[in-house]
């Protein structure tokens, strides 16, 4: 890499010592927060371009926001650590699920509705994702909002990806970064992308 594209990169996405400063500092931000926030609090978390300590203009911002009494398990053995009379735990498991996605068993319950009723029924979900796929592509998606499409058709490849069909995944992925930007979410898609492509088997 010569010198004047090293210099070029450092002034879009800064030096390396202000990336891991960026990315340090949001790591003790959140340690701090974590420490700080109580037992039936909110804790938010940042993940990302952003969260690495990348400030690139159009880079999606990802944050999720999770109620500290709720914990996520990987293996049963691991709730007998855990008070459930306070605490929230939710199982993930990845055995049967294509590659970057889980699933969630909710073990004990929640006091948050929205959690509470998380529970998918498979036979409503099918019929919500074919509705979907109607609105999206009818008339080239002009039942949309130019400044949803973007997004709807990201949803509409999210929710084909997990339920299998990875050739029409990769087809709404395409479709999304050729919609109006609004979300800046192209990023995301690209990497989604690249997923679903090394996942397609060779014929």
């Amino acid at each position: 890499m010569s010198e004047s594209v090293f210099v070029g990169l450092c002034e879009i996405m800064g030096t390396s010592q202000q990336v891991a400063g960026r990315r340090e500092g949001t790591v003790i931000r959140e340690m701090v927060i974590r420490r700080i926030t109580p037992n039936d609090g909110i804790i938010q978390m940042d993940s990302g371009s952003r969260r690495e300590g990348f400030k690139l203009k159009g880079s999606d911002m990802d944050t999720m926001f999770w109620p500290n009494n709720h914990r996520v398990i990987m293996d049963m053995s691991q709730s007998e650590y855990y008070n459930t009379a306070n605490t929230t735990l939710i199982l993930s498991d990845s055995s049967e699920s294509p590659p970057g996605f889980t699933l969630l068993q909710l073990l004990t319950p929640s006091r948050y509705n929205e959690v509470q009723s998380a529970h998918i029924d498979t036979t409503l979900s099918q019929a919500a994702l074919d509705e979907l796929l109607v609105v999206v592509h009818c008339d080239q998606g002009l039942y949309v909002s130019e400044y949803c499409r973007d997004i709807s058709w990201e949803i509409l490849g999210i929710c084909q990806q997990i339920t299998g069909n990875l050739q029409a995944a990769l087809y709404s992925y395409q479709q999304s970064p050729t919609q109006y930007p609004f979300h800046k979410i192209q990023t995301a898609t690209q990497r989604r992308i690249q997923d679903v492509v090394q996942s397609i088997p060779l014929t």
